[in-house]
């Protein structure tokens, strides 16, 4: 069951989603608009908070303190519960933010500014770029053989050895 607040925070970014696509106008205009939609205040700048996802979505389960069990044994998303034959919507809308986070892990730069601060440095694995490294990805446990010596020489003057592995 999904609380007051939170419904109202998954309201306000489904109704910023339809202004900005232009499905409905910010004085009410469309008929699909819901008439208050002109009264609720719209910020890009405020996070949308989600539905936490430990919640049990299950709504006739006969064993309550089995499902409970099972979810802390997986990280899966299990037991979120359906709408008909789809997950409800704060589980997808979950799904949704954790899959953009991990698609901006993925394809975000490290600068070297990152890396000075942080005393770490480069290493060319055999890897041409990014693309060939998430196509193959144990390609990229294997150093270029230019990478080998100097990667050790550098390991050798630093005090403790810290290894980030980045794709070019």
């Amino acid at each position: 069951m999904i609380d007051k607040q939170t419904e109202e925070s998954i309201i306000k970014s489904v109704i910023e989603a339809l202004l900005q696509d232009g499905a409905v106008k910010s004085d009410g205009g469309a008929s699909s608009a819901p008439s208050s939609s002109a009264s609720l205040p719209i910020s890009d700048d405020s996070p949308v908070e989600l539905a936490p996802v430990d919640e049990i979505g299950v709504d006739s389960a006969h064993n309550i303190e089995a499902i409970k069990v099972m979810r802390k044994s997986t990280p899966a998303r299990v037991f979120l519960g359906r709408a008909g034959t789809r997950p409800k919507t704060a589980a997808y809308l979950n799904f949704l933010a954790d899959h953009a986070a991990a698609l901006d892990a993925v394809f975000e730069e490290v600068s070297d500014q990152f890396l000075e601060q942080n005393n770490l440095f480069k290493v060319q694995t055999v890897v041409k770029d990014k693309d060939e490294y998430l196509m193959k990805p144990a390609l990229g446990k294997l150093f270029s053989e230019e990478a080998k010596r100097p990667s050790l020489r550098s390991a050798k003057r630093a005090s403790r050895f810290r290894l980030l592995l980045l794709m070019v």
